[in-house]
């Protein structure tokens, strides 16, 4: 990702980004890039970027998309599923983002959701979770991406899960 600058410093309060490699069953030497922004406030000019608009802005073209649910224990996480290539790069890309206690879909979703808690007098937190792996198809690296995210939802504390997912029920 390109260094942080005054946009994204404004965005994210936290970003993190690592790369796993191996070690993962099912995974091969393929490696997964996570990345995590999460910012105290949202609102309608500065929100959390989207994959489906930030992958096209850096060059990928959306060869496939599709909403889903991930479940994770007894949460249900609405979230995304696309495909993206640029040039001969291809990645499978798992996303899901949470304004407030609202997991939106879309841009659209997602500006519904901040302006929600706008005129509740709230101010929306918002995290993003992105997970993606080198592969031709999202057949190929949905289960891979699925089983890497519910690792992960399972071994952070009970106060990351809170972050990404939720109140556990």
């Amino acid at each position: 990702l390109p260094q942080q600058d005054a946009l994204s410093a404004r965005l994210y309060d936290d970003l993190t980004i690592r790369s796993y490699t191996g070690g993962a069953e099912g995974t091969g030497a393929m490696p997964i890039t996570m990345v995590l922004a999460y910012g105290q406030r949202q609102d309608y000019a500065f929100q959390i970027h989207r994959p489906e608009i930030c992958y096209p802005a850096s060059g990928f073209s959306i060869e496939n998309s599709a909403e889903r649910i991930f479940q994770f224990g007894a949460s249900a996480i609405p979230g995304n599923l696309m495909q993206a290539r640029r040039g001969r790069r291809q990645e499978t890309v798992l996303y899901w983002t949470r304004i407030g206690n609202a997991f939106p879909q879309s841009l659209t979703q997602q500006r519904l959701a901040v302006l929600a808690d706008i005129t509740d007098w709230r101010v929306a937190e918002g995290a993003l979770m992105r997970l993606s792996i080198p592969t031709d198809s999202m057949a190929a690296g949905a289960p891979i991406l699925q089983r890497f995210a519910d690792n992960l939802i399972q071994a952070i504390a009970p106060m990351g899960r809170k972050m990404l997912i939720g109140p556990v029920t």
